[in-house]
């Protein structure tokens, strides 16, 4: 049941959720109808709208992102990563799509990205075992694993089946470094390669170090390539990076108050 709430909070009380934006809406309007607080009621709202601009221009997500992003890029050369080395890729979330009796599970933006970069790095380093990390963080939504959605994103751009290994336990980062860390000592892997999103990779790095591995990062893009922005108009799609954004920032200060990096 707590976990249930937990994961209903983490949803909705997020600046990108409709949720939270007609909840900081309502507030500033019961201002405005309470006879002395009309004055900061104008506030707020300007305050939300202009909060809500910034967060949803090009310039303010990226402004936002450049101090989870700094320090990370994808490997370039197979020589940067020690011979051998296995790539972990983390989910980034999936969708269950049902009608007429039949589902259909698709990666989501970010984790087809990732599945991008480690098919990208299949091809550089040659051959490496691939374990694709996720499991089924929102069971009453999307019951299958973020793991399966990967692997058969991973097989469609041309990784063996044989090649890809799943982890399909973890709920969240900690449990995927867990998680990882038993299928790699399991096989003997000494070295490997981290993928996920540069947003996601300062807070991964940081907890799978914890959990005593030593990854080699391999950023993710956050965005497809070849989209044309204005840097000054608000998007959908940068909200929601700003949303990702905040959403890190704040996991990265619990797990630090919680020594879980």
């Amino acid at each position: 049941m707590l976990q249930s709430v937990i994961d209903v909070l983490k949803s909705t009380l997020r600046p990108g959720s409709i949720f939270t934006c007609l909840l900081l809406v309502l507030i500033g309007a019961l201002l405005l109808y309470w006879k002395s607080g009309a004055k900061l009621g104008r506030r707020w709202l300007i305050a939300v709208i202009a909060g809500y601009w910034t967060i949803s221009t090009p310039l303010g997500a990226r402004l936002l992102m450049s101090g989870l992003t700094s320090g990370y890029a994808p490997v370039e050369k197979a020589s940067e990563v020690p011979v051998g080395s296995a790539i972990v890729v983390l989910s980034g979330g999936s969708f269950t799509y049902r009608a007429g009796g039949l589902s259909l599970d698709a990666p989501s933006e970010a984790t087809a990205l990732r599945a991008l970069e480690a098919a990208r790095l299949y091809r550089l380093l040659g051959d490496p075992l691939i374990i694709a990390s996720g499991g089924a963080v929102f069971p009453a939504a999307n019951p299958d694993p973020e793991s399966e959605a990967l692997g058969k994103a991973l097989v469609g751009l041309g990784v063996p089946p044989q090649r890809i290994v799943y982890e399909s336990r973890s709920r969240n980062t900690l449990e995927q470094a867990a998680q990882s860390k038993a299928i790699l000592q399991t096989r003997h892997i000494n070295h490997f390669v981290l993928v996920t999103s540069s947003l996601h990779m300062k807070r991964s790095m940081a907890v799978f170090r914890a959990a005593g591995l030593s990854p080699y990062p391999s950023a993710a893009r956050v965005r497809s390539e070849g989209l044309n922005d204005w840097p000054l108009l608000p998007q959908q799609r940068f909200l929601s990076l700003s949303d990702d954004a905040i959403y890190d920032y704040l996991a990265l200060g619990y797990y630090w108050a919680r020594g879980r990096t």
